[in-house]
């Protein structure tokens, strides 16, 4: 099990009482800076764990699932929604509370859903590679979590990311942006391309209304030219996971993508990561996951 060393004294407590009534043992550790999950749950898998359990945000759900693929996992992961976002557990239809999860363990139930592997430009500058499980989107998105990283958070998840979108918004610059996708290929002005394993990103916003988890194919949202009313107009729709009718949004399908311009900020699963040019493909089936 992985999760933030700062855990308050309800999630000691909930530990407690889940490890009084598994028949089962559990281990849990804790991750200590960034990447460190990546880790733990390499070394996790490599001890032939029966279940790995991610105890986090969708940061921290990324960094375990790239430690489970890196380390070739086939043992079930499991999800316990302990972040600032927990949309991957929202797209799994999973409350990702301890019981829920105690329970799907009991149960041992297993289905599999698909991961994406990127290749891009980390903030080194090498050249790098790196799965995610959610929501990657360059442009906007890039920005904003680059924002939220700087915060303090006081607003909670929700309002913290809307402060960000605002901001972002007026500040950023748009770019003219090539994308190349199955069947079709463009170059046009972009505010955010999203391209999206889940329905659910950005604390509860639903930009993919189409996504499914195990269907071989990413969704791909293309934004551009949206003002700061078109944004606040369309926002309601968005959390409620509705496809938008605006004449700069158009929505893709795709099992691989290529963006060649450089230097686009890139947000994968809600954390900032590096920059465009980006190679992306889907990996169908190759995450084992416990379900209801």
């Amino acid at each position: 099990m992985h999760g933030r060393h700062e855990q308050s004294g309800k999630w000691r407590k909930d530990w407690q009482e889940w490890r009084e009534i598994a028949p089962y043992y559990l281990s849990i550790v804790y991750t200590q800076h960034s990447g460190h999950a990546i880790e733990l749950a390499f070394e996790a898998v490599q001890q032939q764990v029966d279940v790995l359990i991610a105890a986090g945000g969708d940061g921290t759900i990324n960094e375990c699932v790239n430690g489970y693929l890196k380390a070739n996992g086939q043992m079930p992961m499991t999800f316990l929604a302990m972040g600032t976002g927990n949309d991957f557990v929202k797209s799994l239809m999973q409350s990702g509370r301890w019981r829920d999860v105690h329970h799907m363990i009991e149960v041992n139930k297993v289905d599999q859903v698909d991961v994406g592997w990127l290749k891009f430009i980390e903030l080194s500058g090498a050249q790098s590679q790196r799965y995610f499980i959610n929501v990657m989107d360059i442009g906007l998105g890039g920005e904003v979590v680059q924002k939220i990283s700087k915060s303090k958070r006081r607003l909670g998840p929700f309002l913290t990311y809307q402060k960000a979108v605002i901001s972002s918004l007026i500040e950023y610059k748009r770019n003219v942006v090539k994308v190349e996708l199955d069947n079709v290929s463009f170059e046009n002005d972009t505010l955010m391309l999203a391209i999206a394993n889940a329905k659910w990103f950005g604390s509860g916003l639903g930009i993919a209304p189409q996504a499914l988890l195990n269907d071989g194919v990413f969704e791909v949202i293309h934004i551009g030219e949206i003002t700061l009313f078109d944004y606040l107009l369309q926002l309601p729709k968005v959390r409620r996971g509705e496809i938008l009718q605006h004449p700069s949004i158009r929505y893709y399908s795709s099992k691989a993508i290529a963006i060649s311009t450089p230097g686009i900020p890139i947000d994968c699963d809600g954390e900032f990561i590096g920059f465009t040019p980006l190679d992306c493909r889907i990996v169908h089936n190759r995450l084992n996951v416990l379900v209801h």
